[in-house]
C-alpha cells in the first residue's frame, strides 16, 4: 500500500508515522475523493485499539496519511513461532474485537483484517491498522467484495494471506457488512490458537473453495489445549451464513472475556494464565469476567453472564438480564418476598415510570407512576417515590417531592419536598431522607429530625440491616469526588473510605450480613466497579467488568441488583446553510464548551474513559466545524474563547490552577494559585483580557466567582459565597457582568453580577425565565439567546434584555432520545445563524448477579 516514514511533528512535539500511498491514487479523482472521505471517517474512530489517524494530504501527486507512531511488531510476526498461549491469544483477541466494535458502531468495515494488519506494541497493547484502505485498494469493489485475488503476482504469500481471511460473501462478490470482519476475526483467532489459518490450501483458488464449502480445521493436535468453549466462539465467527455469526463485535468481545471463568456446569475449563495475576488497586486479588450466551430467536436476544472470583472461594457468578429496552434505569429494589423486583426507568425517550417484575418471568408491568423515580420499598411493600423532579445536581441526582404508596398500589400521597433520596428503617416504621438545602444537604431521621449536615451532597443513603446507622456517599461537587460515610442516630460520622473519583456515584447497599458496605466506584475514568468496605475501613474488590457497574440493591441471601451503564457525550453543529446537523464528537465523552463568533471553530472537552486519569478532569481540543480533525490543546477544562477567539482559558491540573492556551498554537501560559481551589474557568475578562473569571474557593468556604490576575498575584471575589458562574456562557461581551447562580442549582435563578465592584448588587436578566439558561449574546448588543436545557425539543429564543421581549429562533431536537439526557448545552453564534450543542446521555440495563461474596 505504500511506504512508511518516521517523522517529527514540530508543532505538537511528537513523533508520528507518515504513510505515502501510490501516486495512482491521485490520478483518479473519484478514488482520491473516496480516500479522503474514508480517512476522515476512520480518523473519527479514536479508539485505543485502532491506530490513531492525525492528518491526510497530498504531496507531489502522492496522497499521504499521518498517524501515531507505533513501536513493536505485527501480529503476523508475533505469531510466526506457532500457536500462542491461550490466555495471551484471548487477551489480544478481546482488544481486536473492541476495536472492530468501535469501527462498526460508526458504520466502518475493515474488509481486510489479517495478522499483518494487527500491531502489537512493546507494552502488549493491540492496534488495528489500515481501516478502510482495503476498500480503497480495490476501488472496483466499492460496494461488493470483488477483486478477491488482486495482489502483486510475485507475492504469493500476500495473495494467500489476503484470500485466506476473506468471508464467503467476499469470495462470491456479494455485498459485505460488519459480519465480514467477524469472519476474518475468526480466521485470525484460529491462527493465533493453532498456528495456521483455518482454510489455507496450496493455491488461492483452493483456499476460496475451502472458505465456501469446507469446515474450518479443528483446534486440536499436539501441543494444543484450546478450551471447547473458545473453539465454539471461533466456529461461530466462521459460520458460512453471515446471520449465524455473532451479531456484533461487542458481543464477541464479551464472550471471549468470559472464558477466564469456569462454567457452573463444569463444561467450560478455565484458561491457564501465562503470567501470575497482578495485585489490583485494592488489596484483594480479584479478577472478573463475563460469559455471554447469545440465544437468538423470535423474541430477540437473551444474555447470560458469568464471572468468577479470583480469591480463595472461586465462586462462580451468574447474571440474569431483567430489562430489554433502550433507556436508563434510575433505581431498583427487591420486594420483601425477594422474588419480585421494583425499578424505575425511562425508555425510548419517554418519561420515567415505575415497573415491577417477577424474576421467573421476563415480563414487566408498569405501575402507572409516570414521571416518578423509585426511592425505596419498605418491609410492608410501601413505596417511596420522588415526583416533580427538576434539574440534575452535580452528582446527577434529582431533587423532588417525596410521595408514599402503601402496598405498592394506589395513588401516591405527597409527604415532603426538596428530597433527593430516601430509605426505610429496618422495621419499616419510618423514613430516612436526604434533603437538599441552600448550603448543602441534610440527613434527617425521621423527616424533620436532622442527624447530620454536609456542605457537600448526600447520595444513596441506606439504613443498615441492624437499623442503627446509615451509610451514604458524601459527594464533593468542587472536585467531583466522593467518600463512603456512616452516620449513627446521634449524628456521629465515620468515613470508611478516602475520596475517590466519582463523575457519578456508583450506588451503595449493605452486604447480606450487614458487616460491609458494597458500593460502586471508578479506579479511573468513569467506569465503575463494585467494592466492599468493612466498618473498620478495610476494602476489597468484589467485581469488575468492561462495563460500568452501578450497585442498586442487595438481598439478604446475597443476590445483587446492578445497572450496567454506558455513558457518553456527543456534539452536534449546524449553520443556516447546512441541510442537516453534523457531529463534532471526538472521543467517548465529548462536550462542546465554546463556539467561535464566526461559527468556524468549536472548543471540545473530553471527560470520559479516554482521559483515564483520576488527576485529569478533561482534555481540550479545538475542532473546525467543517469536520476536520481536531487539534489537541492539552489537559484542562474551560468554557469559550477569549480575546477575539485567540485564547482559551481553562482549569489546569498539573500544577493545579489556570492555564491559557493560545489559538491556533503556541506555548500555554500557566497561572499558579496558592491556597485556592478552582472549580472551573469561565474565560478572560474584556477589555484588556488581563483578568480571568473563575469559580473557586479559599479557606474551605463555599465557592463564589472571582477575578484572578494573569500574573496570579491578585484575586478579588465579585459575588457572595455560594454563587457559581453559569455555563457555557457566563460573560457579557463587554465584560461588565458575569452570570451567576446563587444557592441550589435547582432554584433556576440566574443573575448578572457586576465585575467592576466587589459585592455589587446583582441584576436579573429581563425576559429570562426560571430554569432557562443563556446560549449566547446577540451581535446587536442588547439581546441574548435563551433555552431550557432539559426540555425537548430545545426551544431557542432571542431575548431583548432591555424590554424582555422574546422571539422564537428555532427548535433543536436530538435524533436519538433513548436514555437519560442529563444535560443539553447549547451555544449560538452572535448572528443567530449557527449553533452547537451537546447531549450527555446515560443508558443502562438492569441485571441480577448471584454469587458475589
Amino acid at each position: 500500500m505504500g511506504e512508511v516514514y518516521r517523522a517529527r511533528d514540530t508543532r505538537l512535539g511528537r513523533d508520528v508515522a507518515i504513510k505515502v500511498l501510490p501516486a495512482d491514487f491521485a490520478r483518479d479523482a473519484d478514488r482520491l475523493r473516496r480516500f479522503e472521505l474514508e480517512a476522515r471517517a476512520v480518523a473519527a474512530l479514536s479508539h485505543p485499539n485502532i491506530v490513531a489517524l492525525f492528518d491526510i494530504g497530498t504531496h507531489d501527486g502522492a496522497p499521504y496519511l499521518v498517524s501515531e507512531l507505533l513501536e513493536g511488531r505485527t501480529l503476523r510476526e508475533v505469531s510466526s513461532g506457532g500457536p500462542m498461549p491461550v490466555r495471551q491469544a484471548a487477551e489480544m483477541a478481546v482488544q481486536i474485537a473492541r476495536g472492530l466494535a468501535a469501527a462498526h458502531e460508526k458504520g466502518i468495515v475493515h474488509r481486510d483484517l489479517k495478522p499483518a494488519n494487527v500491531f502489537v506494541t512493546k507494552t502488549g497493547h493491540v492496534k488495528i491498522l489500515d481501516f478502510g484502505l482495503a476498500k480503497l485498494a480495490r476501488p472496483e469493489a466499492d460496494e461488493f467484495g470483488s477483486a478477491v485475488t488482486e495482489a502483486p503476482s510475485t507475492e504469493t504469500g500476500a495473495v494467500m494471506g489476503t484470500v485466506g481471511y476473506m468471508s464467503p460473501e467476499q469470495v462470491r462478490g456479494q455485498r459485505v457488512d460488519h459480519r465480514t470482519d467477524i469472519f476474518a476475526f475468526g480466521c485470525v483467532l484460529h491462527e493465533m490458537l493453532a498456528g495456521r489459518p483455518p482454510f489455507r490450501r496450496e493455491t488461492a483458488a483452493e483456499t476460496m473453495a475451502a472458505i465456501l464449502r469446507e469446515e474450518p480445521a479443528e483446534l486440536t493436535g499436539p501441543g494444543l489445549a484450546v478450551p471447547a468453549a473458545l473453539e465454539r466462539v471461533v466456529r461461530r465467527c466462521l459460520e458460512k451464513e453471515a446471520g449465524q455469526r455473532f451479531s456484533s463485535a461487542h458481543d464477541l468481545a464479551l464472550a471471549i472475556e468470559a472464558l477466564s471463568a469456569p462454567s457452573t456446569t463444569g463444561t467450560v475449563p478455565a484458561m491457564a494464565p501465562t503470567t501470575a495475576p497482578r495485585e489490583p488497586i485494592l488489596r484483594s486479588a480479584l479478577t472478573a469476567a463475563i460469559l455471554v450466551a447469545l440465544v437468538v430467536g423470535a423474541g430477540g436476544l437473551a444474555w447470560y453472564v458469568r464471572g468468577r472470583m479470583a480469591d480463595a472461594s472461586s465462586t462462580p457468578l451468574t447474571f440474569q438480564r431483567l430489562t430489554y429496552r433502550r433507556g436508563w434505569v434510575s433505581a431498583a429494589r427487591f420486594a420483601p418476598d425477594e422474588h419480585t423486583v421494583f425499578y424505575s426507568a425511562e425508555w425510548n425517550g419517554e418519561p420515567t415510570d415505575v415497573f415491577s417484575r417477577r424474576l421467573e418471568s421476563p415480563e414487566a408491568q408498569s405501575l402507572g407512576y409516570r414521571g416518578a423515580d423509585l426511592l425505596a420499598i419498605s418491609p410492608t411493600s410501601e413505596l417511596a417515590l420522588a415526583q416533580d423532579t427538576g434539574q440534575p445536581r452535580a452528582d446527577l441526582a434529582f431533587v423532588g417531592t417525596l410521595a408514599r404508596v402503601p402496598s405498592g398500589a394506589g395513588t401516591p400521597r405527597t409527604v415532603d419536598s426538596n428530597i433527593v433520596f430516601a430509605d426505610w428503617s429496618a422495621d419499616g416504621k419510618e423514613l430516612v431522607v436526604a434533603r437538599d438545602t441552600s448550603h448543602g444537604n441534610r440527613l434527617e431521621w425521621p423527616p424533620g429530625t436532622p442527624v447530620y449536615s454536609s456542605e457537600g451532597l448526600i447520595n444513596s443513603p441506606r439504613v443498615s440491616r441492624s437499623g442503627d446507622r446509615v451509610a451514604f456517599f458524601e459527594f464533593d461537587p468542587l472536585n467531583f469526588s466522593a467518600s463512603v460515610v456512616v452516620v449513627d442516630r446521634l449524628g456521629k460520622r465515620t468515613a470508611l473510605t478516602g475520596k475517590f473519583q466519582a463523575g457519578i456515584p456508583g450506588g451503595l447497599a449493605w452486604s447480606p450480613k450487614g458487616d460491609e458496605v458494597w458500593f460502586g466506584a471508578a479506579s479511573s475514568g468513569l467506569s465503575q466497579e463494585i467494592r466492599a468496605v468493612a466498618l473498620n475501613g478495610r476494602q476489597r474488590l468484589l467485581y469488575r467488568t468492561v462495563l460500568s457497574t452501578r450497585i442498586l440493591d442487595v438481598s439478604k441471601d446475597g443476590r445483587v441488583l446492578v445497572a450496567l451503564d454506558r455513558h457518553g457525550g456527543r456534539n452536534f453543529f449546524r449553520a443556516v446553510a447546512d441541510a442537516t446537523e453534523r457531529e463534532l464528537s471526538w472521543l467517548d465523552f465529548s462536550i462542546v464548551t465554546g463556539l467561535s463568533d464566526d461559527g468556524r471553530r468549536a472548543l471540545i472537552s473530553e471527560q470520559g474513559d479516554s482521559v483515564g486519569s483520576v488527576d485529569v478532569w478533561g482534555e481540550l481540543y479545538i475542532r473546525d466545524t467543517s469536520g476536520q480533525l481536531p487539534q489537541k490543546l492539552g489537559p484542562g477544562y474551560g468554557f469559550g474563547f477569549s480575546s477575539k477567539d485567540r485564547v482559551v482559558a481553562a482549569m489546569g491540573f498539573s500544577p493545579p490552577g489556570i492555564v491559557l492556551y493560545p489559538i491556533p498554537s503556541g506555548p500555554p501560559e500557566t497561572i499558579a494559585l496558592k491556597d485556592f481551589v478552582v472549580s472551573y474557568v469561565s474565560g478572560l475578562l474584556a477589555p484588556g483580557y488581563q483578568d480571568v473569571v473563575v469559580t473557586g474557593t479559599e479557606s474551605r468556604r463555599p465557592p463564589r466567582i472571582w477575578l484572578v490576575s494573569r500574573d496570579g498575584k491578585r484575586r478579588r471575589a465579585i459575588t457572595p459565597d455560594g454563587v457559581s458562574a453559569v455555563q457555557p456562557v457566563a460573560l457579557t461581551p463587554d465584560g461588565s457582568f458575569v452570570l451567576g447562580q446563587p444557592g441550589s442549582q435547582l432554584d433556576g435563578k440566574i443573575l448578572a453580577y457586576p465585575t467592576a465592584t466587589a459585592g455589587g448588587e446583582p441584576q436579573p436578566l429581563p425576559g429570562l425565565r426560571d430554569g432557562e439558561e443563556v446560549a449566547g449574546w446577540g451581535a446587536d448588543g442588547h439581546s441574548f439567546f435563551a433555552y431550557r436545557p432539559r426540555e425537548l425539543p430545545l426551544k431557542i429564543y432571542r431575548v431583548d434584555y432591555r424590554t424582555g421581549a422574546r422571539t422564537p429562533l428555532g427548535d433543536i431536537m436530538p435524533a436519538d432520545n433513548a436514555g437519560r439526557l442529563f444535560r443539553n448545552w447549547v451555544i449560538v453564534t452572535p448572528d443567530g445563524k449557527a449553533y452547537a450543542y451537546s447531549v450527555v446521555r446515560w443508558q443502562s440495563e438492569l441485571h441480577l448477579i448471584e454469587g458475589l461474596k
